[in-house]
C-alpha cells in the first residue's frame, strides 16, 4: 500500500497509513480540498471562489507533488485531476483522505514549506 517517508533513515515500506505505532488514536480522514486549504496558502482574498484563479490546478499539482514525496508511487497529475471536478475530488482513492491527515498531524512544518513553492 502507500507508505510515509520521511527520510531515508526511518523508510518502512511495509508501513500502512492506518496503522500507527507512536500514535494512540486512529487518523481522521482529510479531504484534499481540506489539506490544500490548510497547507496552500490563497495568493489573493476570494481566490477559492474564483473559477479561474487557477486554485484547482495548484491544489492538483499540490497534492502530487505531496503524494510522491510521501509513498513509494510515482503520482501523475492526470491521475489526480480524474478524482473528480472543483476542489471535492470525490473520486479520490479511500486510503488517501486518511493518509493525508497523518502526514498533516506527522509533518505539518515540511507541508508548509512545500506549499509555498506552488
Amino acid at each position: 500500500m502507500y507508505a510515509l517517508q520521511p527520510n531515508s533513515s526511518q523508510r518502512n515500506r511495509h508501513h500502512s497509513p492506518r496503522q500507527t505505532t507512536h500514535h494512540s488514536c486512529e487518523a481522521v480522514a482529510l479531504t484534499p480540498e481540506q489539506f490544500c486549504d490548510k497547507f496552500l496558502s490563497l495568493r489573493y482574498p476570494g481566490e477559492k471562489l474564483d473559477y479561474k484563479s487557477g486554485r484547482r490546478a495548484r491544489c492538483i499539482r499540490f497534492l502530487r507533488a505531496v503524494l510522491e514525496q510521501y509513498t513509494t508511487q510515482q503520482i501523475q497529475e492526470s491521475r489526480v485531476k480524474q478524482w473528480g471536478s472543483g476542489l471535492s475530488f470525490e473520486k479520490m482513492p479511500s486510503p488517501f483522505p486518511e493518509f493525508l491527515s497523518l502526514l498533516a498531524a506527522q509533518y505539518p512544518d515540511a507541508l508548509h514549506a512545500l506549499g509555498r513553492r506552488f
